[in-house]
Formats: C-alpha cells, structure tokens, sequence
C-alpha cells in the first residue's frame, strides 16, 4: 500500500530548516533607498536585499544601473568609480550632475548642438541616497548616506553622513529648506556628518573592519559583465598593480652583470693556477 506525502508537513519541516540555518556572517546590505536620483524622481524608491543575494531585472533603460550607480556613490571613492559602467557605456557618459538633476534624454536643438533633457531643474531640489546594512549575528546596523545638490555655480555641493542603526529616507532626510542647514539638521537626527569621503570612509572601516582594497574591488567588478577566465579575473580585478616588467628586467640585468662577474672571476682563477 502506497502512502501519498504529507506535503504541508514537508512545507513546514522546510520553514524550520531554514530558521534553524545559522545567520550569515558579517555586514550586509539591507536597504538601499534613493529619492531624486537620475529618472527614480519626486519619491523614495527603494531595495531591500535584506542581506541575501538580489537579482535586479528590467527592460534597457529601467533604471538597473542608476540603482548600481547611487551603491557605488555610497561606497566608492568619488575620483576611482566609474558610472554605468554595468551597462557597457562609455566613461564620460554619466556624473553626479547628471543624475542629481535626472538627465532621461538627448536631443538635437534647431540650431543643430546636442541637448540634454531633465527631469528637474539645477537649483531648489537635492538628492539623497541611502544605505543600511546589517549584522545579524551582532544584531547590529548602521546607515550611510548622502546628500547632493548643485550650487549656484553649477558644482556639486556633497555631504555625508553616518549612524550606528537603521534609519531611513522618508524618516532621516526629508524637510531641508537649505543647503547651509542640512548638516546641523542631520547632527539633530542623530548622524555624524562631513564634508570629506576620507572621514566618513574611516566611520564605514571602523564599523565593519574592511580594507581599502575591498573597494577598489567592488568598483572594478562591477563592470564585470562575463567571466570567461577566473585567473585573469584575479589579476585584473583582485591583485594589487606594481611594475613587475620592471622589476624583472632590472633583476635580468642584475643578474647578467653577476653572471659576467662571476665568469671573470673564474678565468682569473685558471690564470692563477695555470702559473
């Protein structure tokens, strides 16, 4: 006599196992928000991994390499990363300016110069972006952010910020009236704040105890679109450059002058016993 599964209880013993699944170690991201940033406009969007691995799927010109983009701005260091890179663009094709006032589209003006569309328009708007990752062994988070809008002169007027919890967009970064009170309003609410990516780099390192290398790794490998060799993925992506070629060649050159050296020093040896 066959017995058919219990399937609600194989459902259930399913649901256990994967409570009883020890936590995943070490910081990861569990919430990305942005509001004003590239075509993502006039609302809080976000993305919460919540510390697994996230598939972010979507048409050409969804939007999949803006979201990228503001976790590189978060993490990397302004003069290394490169945007749009995950979508195979050029270098040059995108910057902060860009995405703060939401370029969507190029046209051609009647007298016949290329023209940038916007969304929103160069003064009276900012932009935030934000990060929380989170411990679960430690029961631990911390929020990275930052605040970004253009001055009178068209530069990018950048501040960062920092908390050891979970905070939020909608509930941190909402109501500044002016660019000169957004830190002290920040300060209020409980962040550290600055105007140095090295300081608030050092807060992140601290927090988390990466290195500097981690990411010059992440920046790189986000551009990484197929892998068809892993050991010219390591070297490229992974190992520090130095001037090895150099190096060898003066160590050859070294090493032929030690060698003719060493064959004087053998003749003359001869000489000495052949007198």
């Amino acid at each position: 006599m066959s017995i058919a599964p219990n399937k609600k209880r194989k459902t259930e013993y399913l649901e256990n196992e994967s409570e009883l699944r020890p936590p995943l170690p070490g910081y990861r991201l569990s919430k990305l928000e942005i509001y004003n940033w590239g075509t993502f406009d006039g609302a809080v969007h976000s993305v919460h991994p919540d510390g697994k691995t996230t598939l972010l799927i979507g048409e050409n010109g969804s939007g999949k390499s803006t979201v990228i983009d503001a976790l590189l701005t978060l993490l990397v260091r302004p003069q290394t990363r490169n945007y749009n890179v995950a979508a195979g663009a050029t270098k040059n094709e995108r910057d902060e300016r860009s995405y703060i006032r939401g370029a969507y589209d190029r046209t051609v003006s009647e007298s016949g110069k290329p023209q940038i569309q916007y969304l929103r328009s160069s003064q009276g708007h900012y932009t935030t972006l934000l990060a929380v990752f989170h411990n679960q062994p430690k029961k631990s988070s911390f929020t990275v952010c930052q605040v970004l809008y253009l001055n009178s002169d068209n530069t990018v007027e950048k501040i960062y910020a920092f908390k050891e919890s979970e905070g939020g967009i909608a509930e941190d970064l909402g109501g500044f009236t002016s660019g000169t009170a957004i830190s002290k309003t920040l300060r209020e609410r409980g962040y550290q704040t600055t105007g140095s990516y090295t300081q608030y780099l050092g807060w992140i390192q601290r927090q988390t105890g990466f290195r500097n290398k981690a990411m010059s790794v992440f920046n790189q490998t986000v551009a990484v679109k197929d892998v068809q060799r892993l050991d010219l993925f390591i070297q490229q992506h992974m190992l520090e450059l130095k001037p090895w070629k150099e190096r060898v060649s003066s160590l050859l050159e070294h090493f032929s002058e030690l060698s003719e050296a060493h064959r004087m020093l053998l003749r003359v040896r001869q000489q000495d016993e052949l007198l």
